[in-house]
């Protein structure tokens, strides 16, 4: 096998981004919030089985977190329980607010926030919790409600990774206040880069939100021609997708059921091909729990010889990644007092040592995933018996 044969992750195409982006220079119709982006937020809604005036695009899901911590007027004196293992927008949009993040454990099979490490960092001043559902797998979002609720606290659902997926039946991003989305090209769905959606499950906040994204003016109203202009109206910034990721977007979005259902399966085929190694301790396999139904955003394997394994894939030409540092262990982390850790994050820190992610994408093969499924067994030099069907 020779080398960069398998790559990571290609960026998946439905065929049909040309004709919109055709369409869309073609008529020079580049305002932002068109009718692209109005047919991607229904199409967004319908999905995800929830009220279309609920679904407003950003222009990445690092912006939607940040219009979440503007939202509910986040700010100094504030904390937010967020996990320590996640990417590190989910804490620079409630640090730049001027709040402070208390980073919790994780569970270490789910990789998901643990609701006890969660329940234990609840002070006077906690404001918000946010879970973030690791590689598409649903957090205990029961568990997290009834925390919520005990202390009156808000639920920001960081679903950057988990588009499609449910918790108990429910679209994930819909369960708390507000959900935030992403469509960067390393997701499941893209818009062309950069992009994302805010989801805002409480009604009362859609006029803020409108405001928020228009860089604080009342334009959305005006471009409604519910008043003759628009003005000043409080803080924001400019949040809205632009017109060609919408149209790319949209295209996208039409086949949303086709993409998961092919990446269930190369999920399920990585998961029985190494079910044997698993059995056998060599390593330790990605887990969904009974009451989450996942996108297959990710599929991770865990082993203490990382570094090892992934040299050896290297050497045969597969492209494999590992995923995030810890955020209190990271330099900015240490030296933040704004970046809390109320207990030592012990899976979080194993976590960051023993994962490894596997090319996972529509256009990978099952006779990839079987070759890639060999070489991890190669390393181990154990014998994966059987053929998949």
């Amino acid at each position: 096998m020779k080398n960069r044969t398998i790559p990571f992750h290609i960026p998946y195409i439905s065929g049909k981004e040309i004709s919109n982006l055709t369409e869309l220079v073609n008529g020079r119709s580049f305002k932002p919030d068109g009718s692209f982006s109005k047919n991607c937020e229904m199409k967004i809604a319908s999905q995800l089985e929830t009220a279309a005036e609920s679904c407003l695009l950003t222009s990445s899901g690092t912006h939607a977190l940040e219009m979440a911590a503007l939202l509910l007027d986040i700010g100094q004196g504030d904390e937010i329980i967020i996990p320590a293992y996640t990417h590190y927008s989910t804490a620079n949009a409630f640090l730049l607010r001027g709040a402070a993040v208390v980073c919790v454990d994780i569970d270490p099979v789910t990789l998901n926030i643990d609701p006890e490490k969660a329940a234990a960092a609840v002070t006077k001043n906690t404001r918000a919790v946010v879970p973030v559902h690791y590689g598409g797998v649903s957090c205990d979002m029961g568990q997290l409600q009834l925390i919520a609720e005990k202390y009156g606290l808000d639920i920001i659902e960081d679903a950057a990774l988990s588009f499609g997926s449910t918790f108990a039946g429910k679209k994930l991003g819909t369960i708390g206040t507000i959900g935030c989305l992403s469509f960067h090209s390393a997701k499941i769905l893209t818009s062309g880069g950069e992009g994302g959606a805010i989801l805002l499950n409480r009604k009362s906040l859609r006029k803020k939100a409108e405001i928020i994204r228009e860089m604080g003016t009342d334009r959305a109203d005006f471009f409604r021609n519910t008043i003759p202009e628009y003005t000043w109206q409080g803080i924001g910034s400019s949040y809205l997708m632009n017109e060609l990721s919408a149209a790319f977007l949209s295209a996208q979005l039409d086949t949303t059921g086709q993409i998961i259902e092919k990446r269930r399966m190369l999920w399920n085929l990585y998961h029985e091909k190494l079910a044997p190694l698993a059995k056998e301790g060599l390593i330790k396999r990605t887990v969904n729990p009974d009451y989450s139904k996942h996108n297959a955003h990710i599929y991770f394997i865990r082993t203490p010889k990382l570094k090892a394994l992934s040299q050896h894939l290297r050497n045969k030409g597969i492209e494999t990644a590992t995923h995030y540092k810890v955020l209190p262990d990271t330099p900015f982390g240490k030296n933040n007092t704004n970046i809390m850790t109320p207990e030592p994050t012990i899976n979080a820190a194993a976590v960051s040592k023993t994962m490894l992610r596997l090319p996972l994408y529509p256009d990978l093969t099952p006779g990839s995933v079987e070759s890639i499924c060999r070489e991890i067994a190669n390393y181990f030099k154990f014998s994966l018996q059987g053929n998949h069907k």
